[in-house]
């Protein structure tokens, strides 16, 4: 299968808003932080654009219609859940803005982890797909919820100081949960290859291909390794430095790229019929 870009970028865009956005209520809650309305507003954009991306891909826009059609499609259920989720996600960046409405602040706080972490789920399940070997699996939806809480934490510590957001004195406990979920990552990741190989021999012949090799190791040293290792300098230092903060973020977020593009590439359709060689003459 080739790779699907405009939700590669779609998946890896929503995925942020939510992460992060999630991440700063979270914060907000247990570290007494104020949300910064700036971060708010760039979540709430980088969702948008995610989705803005998903419909594109539709092609014709009669067919982003048609997915809300559909009650017993998890296709329909996320874009059901999406506008919602960008209400609360605005409210909450209108009440941060505001001072004297703080009830929408709470408002989107609620609303956005209840949607936010729906519609992960719900996105997750999307491809969750028996008909594809390499996505009929569990691992999937694992990997979805570690990559959001890996992209939010580096997000919230990456994106903070380039918008001009503080960053709450609790980032050194962020660390440590940023690292446990790329160790997470990397776990999930080997049990998913020995998984491709089990279940479907085109499948890890794909992966085995020589560009697509080289994008899963760049995906483990540029995801995995360059952010597990600052993060790992700061925890040392007990500080976290703007420029490692970006850097560990948008080094995380390319080697996802690189993920997200093997993810499709290995998603081979299950056969149903045998393959017939018409090279030779029937007999």
């Amino acid at each position: 299968m080739n790779p699907q870009y405009p939700l590669v970028f779609a998946a890896l865009l929503m995925r942020l808003g939510v992460g992060v956005s999630i991440t700063q209520i979270l914060v907000s809650f247990f570290a007494a932080a104020p949300v910064a309305w700036s971060l708010s507003l760039f979540s709430t954009g980088s969702l948008f654009l995610g989705v803005l991306l998903s419909a594109i891909h539709l092609g014709r826009p009669v067919r982003f219609m048609y997915s809300f059609s559909n009650f017993s499609s998890l296709l329909s259920w996320e874009a059901i859940l999406t506008p919602p989720l960008l209400i609360f996600m605005s409210l909450l960046s209108a009440g941060s803005y505001f001072d004297y409405l703080q009830i929408l602040s709470y408002i989107g706080k609620i609303g956005t982890l209840a949607f936010g972490v729906s519609l992960i789920y719900v996105t997750a399940q999307v491809y969750h797909l028996k008909a594809r070997p390499a996505w009929g699996t569990s691992l999937i939806v694992y990997e979805f919820f570690i990559s959001a809480l890996c992209m939010g934490i580096l997000g919230y510590l990456g994106i903070s100081p380039l918008m001009g957001a503080p960053v709450s004195s609790g980032g050194l406990f962020l660390i440590v949960l940023a690292m446990t979920g790329l160790v997470a990552e990397f776990v999930v990741g080997l049990y998913y290859r020995r998984y491709l190989r089990i279940v479907s021999t085109t499948a890890f012949e794909a992966l085995q291909e020589k560009v697509a090799s080289f994008q899963f190791y760049l995906w483990i040293i540029l995801g995995l390794g360059v952010p597990f290792v600052l993060s790992g300098v700061a925890l040392i230092i007990r500080e976290i430095p703007a420029f490692l903060a970006v850097v560990s973020f948008l080094s995380f977020f390319v080697g996802a790229l690189f993920w997200r593009v093997i993810f499709f590439k290995v998603a081979t359709p299950l056969k149903i019929t045998p393959t017939i060689d018409m090279t030779h003459d029937n007999k």
